[in-house]
């Protein structure tokens, strides 16, 4: 492995991003037949339409550019002129800054912001909840924007280097470890926020369900498909976290292809996230948080029980509450609906 050239490495790299693109087509291709099915929700279908299309665009052009630096380079070891070489190490650069633009600003600032969003809208919309990952993600979008601007400064270095130059400048060696520095702190941000907020959402899912009996199952079925896609998502960010400060002093090729490797993956695996959880939204395989509010018998409208649901995607028939004295749980699924008393006065639930 640490024998292979640059060319080799980039065929490993694109067989990766093909592979990777290609199960997110498929995926993709599922979530907008779903999304597209007459039930739900119409405004909400679209908006994750319109979420699912960007991210799958953008994923798409990652991969694209990803093909066009693989081709480009094809012929960089049989290239004697050193004019003509640099010249298309230059047309690789500028598809790697593109490419940066695209992953680690546009398509993250969406996939994070839909689990945010999605997390928000599960805890009864606090803000206090998505404040730390809210800053993280922010934090992880400046980090790839200054990935960019250092990139393009590399650029422009290579771009007026002498082709007699043998040594690149020490400002050189000074960018490159600030790349890897910024790279990191993006990759643990944004590591932190899918942790933190698949967590999250799981244990509301999860603390919802405990107590309506044999069907819990399903809801911790559910709870547990958001940790186990998070928790993939996160460990391919920590991974990069841990092996990208590496390859900067590394003679290694190994460390190099695990970089290229990883890098690849999560380029596709941002998008492949949001899409996994769009899509069970559009099946009704998931929750939100929704608030509503109930007239006790014999209250006035000035003091209102407040009714804590957790919805799943596709409407149950409508559940209408009365002699309600007090605050109730209700969990529905599908096509039926479950009414928990959190008092011990009686509570009458009728279908409408």
């Amino acid at each position: 492995m640490s024998d292979l050239n640059w060319n080799q490495r980039n065929m490993i790299a694109l067989f990766v991003s093909t592979f990777c693109w290609g199960l997110y087509t498929a995926l993709f291709g599922a979530c907008i037949y779903a999304l597209l099915s007459p039930k739900g929700s119409q405004e909400l279908q679209k908006t994750f339409l319109l979420v699912t299309v960007v991210l799958y665009a953008l994923s798409t052009a990652q991969a694209v550019l990803m093909f066009w630096q693989a081709f480009v380079s094809t012929d960089l070891a049989s290239v004697a002129d050193a004019s003509v070489l640099r010249h298309e190490r230059l047309l690789v650069d500028i598809g790697g800054i593109i490419g940066q633009a695209f992953t680690p600003c546009a398509t993250r600032l969406v996939a994070d912001g839909l689990l945010i969003w999605r997390c928000y809208a599960l805890w009864s919309r606090r803000l206090s909840v998505i404040i730390v990952p809210t800053f993280l993600l922010l934090a992880g979008v400046a980090c790839g924007f200054a990935q960019v601007g250092i990139s393009a400064r590399l650029y422009s270095i290579r771009l007026h280097a002498p082709l007699d130059e043998v040594e690149p400048p020490p400002i050189w060696a000074v960018l490159v470890s600030r790349a890897n520095t910024i790279t990191t702190v993006m990759y643990v941000t944004s590591c932190v926020t899918n942790i933190m907020m698949s967590g999250l959402i799981a244990f509301r899912i999860w603390d919802g369900a405990r107590d309506i009996g044999k069907r819990k199952t399903r809801y911790h079925r559910i709870a547990s498909l958001f940790l186990e896609t998070g928790v993939l998502y996160a460990i391919c960010q920590l991974l990069a976290a841990i092996w990208f400060p590496l390859q900067e002093n590394s003679t290694s090729g190994a460390i190099i292809i695990a970089v290229d490797t990883i890098s690849n993956i999560l380029q596709q695996l941002v998008g492949i996230f949001p899409t996994v959880i769009i899509l069970l939204v559009a099946l009704g395989k998931t929750a939100q948080q929704t608030t509503e509010y109930s007239l006790s018998a014999g209250e006035t409208p000035r003091r209102p029980s407040e009714i804590s649901a957790i919805l799943f995607a596709t409407p149950p028939p409508g559940v209408k509450m009365t002699e309600a004295r007090g605050a109730t749980s209700t969990v529905e699924l599908e096509q039926g609906s479950i009414v928990m008393t959190s008092t011990s006065r009686e509570q009458k639930a009728e279908k409408v």
